[in-house]
């Protein structure tokens, strides 16, 4: 029998299973641990997990692992697409029940599928325990405790509000009535004086005198649509169809009257028939009460917990639907399932930044984009991602994002190599979206890792197209400037030395040195340390980080030089574009992209760079010593440093030659290479 087998778990048990099947089956050893990875057991190599996913499907996986870290290992399995594995502690057992050997068991189980047996048991595992904690939320949480949403939800949220307020008023001019607050909505006015945190659309109620004037309204005023049942295909059709207008879809007992450009941008509320001729329930209702919801008046039942208990006797118990919106969900699965779906895929925070006009740019096209950031446990680049920080950033700039992949997107984007999309379907279109853009030889986005498998690639500039050319044909490499920098010209007319200080709170007679230095192999810290140290006597050194110095154990002592070598550091989220206008004199890392970022948003700042290596023909292109003043000798340093600080001769050349790199592209190229795409790939 050939090396079919991998076994997943270094451990006891994992000694304990390649004994039980032989060195002889076994191709690989894997673990989540990465101070096992490229170490060997019994002369069997150890492999990370990514190294796992990627050639997976040649093999059967044996989970070796007590029953507890089992369940946690087939949740990441399956979250990654993994579907091909046994548990060793079941298979000892399949093996004694049925006295068979191991091999008659293994055929069984991978040829008969058995091993889905098992993975059937843990969803029903994981639905029982769901389940559990559910009831326990209910016995011990209250619903007003429940942290508001943040970043797009909440901006929805904010949204769906708004229009409820507008549309209310518009109502209240055309015809006398009152609508109030029902559904999940009163209950939220009730428990959070707002939305319930996971809640999205609004509910009202109005009795049957004014629900009639409503529908008399409706007829006379909006574009109106009878149905008994209204699917997301039809309501698509309705709202491209009726772009930017007031909708009234009525049903046998509401009307949903929606707005919107697209089916995931549409706001709506729902206005409900409601009982009034119950005397008991007359009485809960009336006189109205007016407050405040989200910030706008608006009305709910005098006895407003009573309406509530009326409509739901159990509205104060957690529905299975907690955490997220039934409506807003089954749209999203309408969309991903029928429509054109773009995905961002990120392993790294940075990568929000430089996907947002993008997003944007689909969205106000009416395509839906989404970003993903699934959680380190299952995200492609492992434990790399930093999912908290990615999340922070997110909401803070009001993007949407899942935490989970759909294989089936139409496109995916990834500054990264092709394998990071590889949850995705092999019809899904992907698109390598450069990052950035530096003058050394063997930068990742001059490198065939960065083209190979993708669809196209978008490139800043047309120095980097011809890079590429050996790698794509023309019509696959699109020149797209840099996104973020759209209109930063007239961004930085605003931005000035004085105005950054003051916000920064840096207060100095001293020149200003900025230095960026870059996290990786070609960092110039430890080199230029004691150097940039004595320089410290003449300038006022600001470090702008980068954040994976910042972040990542294994630059623990780095960073500890940045901080003693730092007069002031910047937060690793600060405005790089600010920075570009701190410094009476720039330092960069010869490799790092920040040196052509910054000359591009201001192309007078003087600069320096460092550089880390002795043959430097043999690493960068020539023209990088046209454009900077390159030190590659830390004694040399401090008179470079004089030399530029008096007066950078470079700054003509690099406002000369800065185009070729990153190009002056806007909108209206985005919307060119869209259509070229579109028509291409027949979308």
């Amino acid at each position: 029998m050939m090396k079919s087998l991998i076994l997943f778990g270094a451990g006891t048990i994992g000694k304990e299973a390649i004994e039980f099947f032989g060195k002889d089956k076994v191709a690989y050893f894997s673990d989540n641990n990465p101070s096992n990875w490229n170490k060997n057991i019994f002369g069997v190599e150890i492999i990370s997990f990514q190294k796992l996913c990627k050639i997976q499907q040649k093999y059967t996986i044996i989970i070796c692992a007590n029953v507890e870290k089992s369940h946690q290992i087939v949740n990441q399995f399956l979250q990654n697409g993994i579907r091909k594995f046994i548990v060793f502690e079941n298979l000892k057992k399949q093996i004694q029940e049925k006295n068979i050997n191991i091999e008659q068991l293994l055929e069984e189980y991978i040829y008969n599928n058995i091993e889905y047996a098992y993975q059937i048991d843990y969803l029903e595992r994981k639905n029982y325990y769901l389940q559990q904690k559910l009831d326990y939320i209910n016995e011990y949480a209250k619903i007003e405790l429940i942290k508001k949403e943040t970043g797009y939800k909440h901006l929805r949220q904010k949204e769906m509000a708004l229009f409820a307020k507008n549309f209310l008023g518009k109502l209240k001019q055309l015809i006398d009535i009152t609508p109030f607050l029902i559904k999940d909505s009163l209950v939220g006015y009730i428990k959070c004086r707002g939305f319930l945190p996971w809640i999205l659309n609004m509910s009202f109620g109005l009795t049957q005198n004014e629900y009639v004037k409503l529908l008399k309204c409706c007829n006379n005023k909006f574009v109106v649509k009878y149905v008994n049942t209204l699917s997301y295909k039809d309501l698509n059709q309705e709202i491209l169809k009726h772009k930017g207008e007031e909708l009234a879809f009525i049903f046998s007992e509401h009307v949903e009257i929606t707005i919107g450009n697209s089916l995931f941008d549409r706001k709506w509320i729902n206005i409900y028939l409601v009982d009034s001729y119950n005397p008991q329930v007359e009485e809960y209702i009336f006189p109205l009460k007016c407050v405040l919801y989200e910030h706008f008046n608006c009305y709910v039942p005098r006895q407003a917990e009573k309406y509530s208990e009326y409509e739901n006797e159990n509205y104060e118990i957690y529905k299975e639907n907690l955490g997220f919106d039934n409506n807003e969900a089954e749209c999203r699965d309408y969309i991903e399932k029928n429509l054109i779906s773009i995905e961002f895929y990120l392993v790294d925070s940075f990568e929000v930044a430089n996907f947002e006009p993008w997003y944007k740019f689909f969205r106000k096209n009416g395509i839906y984009a989404i970003y993903v950031a699934e959680p380190e446990e299952y995200n492609v680049s492992g434990k790399y991602f930093d999912y908290k920080n990615t999340k922070n950033i997110l909401d803070k700039r009001n993007l949407e994002f899942k935490t989970k992949c759909n294989r089936n997107a139409i496109i995916a984007f990834t500054t990264q190599e092709n394998s990071i999309l590889r949850k995705y379907s092999k019809n899904t279109k992907r698109i390598n979206l450069s990052y950035g853009c530096s003058l050394n030889k063997n930068a990742y986005w001059f490198q065939k890792r960065a083209a190979d498998g993708f669809d196209y690639k978008f490139v800043h500039g047309e120095f980097a197209k011809q890079q590429n050319l050996q790698y794509l044909s023309e019509d696959r490499i699109k020149v797209v400037g840099m996104p973020k920098y759209f209109g930063i010209k007239e961004k930085c007319k605003n931005y000035n030395k004085e105005n950054i200080l003051k916000e920064l709170n840096i207060k100095t007679k001293k020149a200003i040195l900025v230095y960026y230095p870059t996290w990786d192999e070609d960092s110039s810290i430890d080199l230029y340390y004691n150097i940039l140290l004595e320089l410290k006597k003449q300038f006022y050194i600001v470090i702008k980080p980068h954040h994976c110095t910042w972040r990542l154990p294994s630059k623990k002592s780095q960073k500890e030089k940045l901080i003693k070598l730092a007069d002031y550091i910047v937060d690793v989220g600060y405005s790089f574009e600010k920075s570009c206008f701190l410094g009476d004199i720039n330092i960069c890392d010869a490799k790092s992209g920040a040196a052509l970022e910054l000359t591009f948003i201001n192309n007078d700042a003087k600069m320096i760079l460092l550089s880390m290596h002795k043959k430097e023909e043999d690493y960068y292109f020539n023209i990088l010593y046209k454009m900077f003043c390159v030190v590659s000798i830390d004694s040399s340093l401090f008179e470079s440093v004089q030399q530029i600080f008096d007066s950078d001769v470079y700054i003509d050349v690099r406002k000369r030659y800065i185009k070729q790199f990153i190009s002056e592209e806007d909108e209206k190229e985005l919307k060119k290479i869209w259509k070229e795409i579109k028509k291409k790939e027949c979308l």
